[in-house]
């Protein structure tokens, strides 16, 4: 549940900023990957995964 609740704060309170990035990435014709988001991400996911998975692994 923590991991989840973590997940979603991390998202709701970067996108404002996420936003404003990409707006001015578009407007000034540079736009560049949030490599930082897409790990994080990523782990999350996977993270989140593999909790889903361990009740099935552990009965």
């Amino acid at each position: 549940m923590a991991l989840r609740l973590l997940a979603a704060g991390g998202i709701y309170f970067t996108q404002r900023k996420r936003y404003a990035d990409a707006s001015r990435g578009i407007a000034n014709e540079s736009i560049h990957a949030d490599i930082v988001a897409v790990f994080a991400m990523s782990a999350a996911v996977i993270g989140l995964g593999m909790l889903g998975l361990l009740p099935a692994l552990t009965a």
